[in-house]
């Protein structure tokens, strides 16, 4: 064999080798990429979660009232559908209980927001400038008899409100939690200790009267039943 076919053998057998190589590390490179992109993507995904429990971002709207109404009227101003008009006029001036129980009870307080950040919420209801509102409370409930039990009050802003604002008062129970009597017919923006809470909404009340560990009955109430002592939410109390 000749030197010359002897250097070409070996150059043929040096670009093979350096194929190999050249795949391989092609291989690891895409193995690569794929492990930083899914970590890219965790990444995000727990600085998305960190900043939605952090910042309070983890909440969930809450409708009081009947949703689903034909609010639509004629060129005179009357309700085509009467029925669902009379429902609506009724609601948007009536206050119902509204239950947030203790989501912390073993661990912590329970801190809780009830937020109308902007004012053209329910526009399509009420008008362009329907009210803001930013509420928040801290509460521990005595769960029957533990004892050990508080709330404060720590915000309560309202602007642009109709007569009345948009919480009529509200009244502590020690297995039910706190409840507040929201004006129907609107959204609002509710969270506890960062996450989403589900209240319990009375358009019928909210009772129960088993005697085992306290009974109770709340009761929607009327605009006009509305007083200044009604409205006993003091904040720092």
């Amino acid at each position: 064999m000749s030197l010359a076919t002897e250097v070409a053998n070996l150059g043929k057998k040096l670009s093979e080798h350096i194929g190999v190589v050249k795949g391989q590390f092609n291989k690891w490179d895409s193995q690569i990429k794929t492990k930083i992109s899914w970590a890219d993507k965790e990444i995000k995904s727990l600085i998305s979660n960190s900043d939605n429990r952090y910042s309070g971002k983890k909440a969930n709207d809450i409708f009081v009232g009947t949703e689903g109404l034909d609010l639509r009227k004629d060129d005179d101003g009357n309700y085509l559908n009467a029925t669902d008009g009379a429902v609506f006029e009724k609601e948007k001036d009536t206050f119902y209980p509204v239950a947030f129980g203790d989501i912390s009870w073993y661990q912590f307080k329970t801190i809780l927001s009830i937020v109308r950040a902007s004012v053209h919420t329910d526009n399509y209801l009420h008008g362009n400038w329907c009210g803001s509102l930013f509420f928040e409370c801290e509460y521990h409930i005595s769960l029957c008899g533990h004892a050990s039990d508080f709330y404060k009050f720590n915000h309560f802003k309202q602007n642009y409100i109709p007569s009345r604002g948009f919480i009529a008062k509200f009244e502590y129970h020690y297995t039910l939690g706190l409840v507040f009597w929201l004006r129907g017919q609107r959204h609002y923006r509710v969270n506890a200790n960062g996450f989403e809470i589900n209240p319990i909404i009375g358009l019928n009340g909210i009772k129960d009267d088993t005697p085992s560990c306290g009974t109770y009955d709340y009761q929607p109430l009327k605009l006009e039943d509305i007083t200044d002592d009604t409205q006993n939410i003091v904040v720092g109390a």
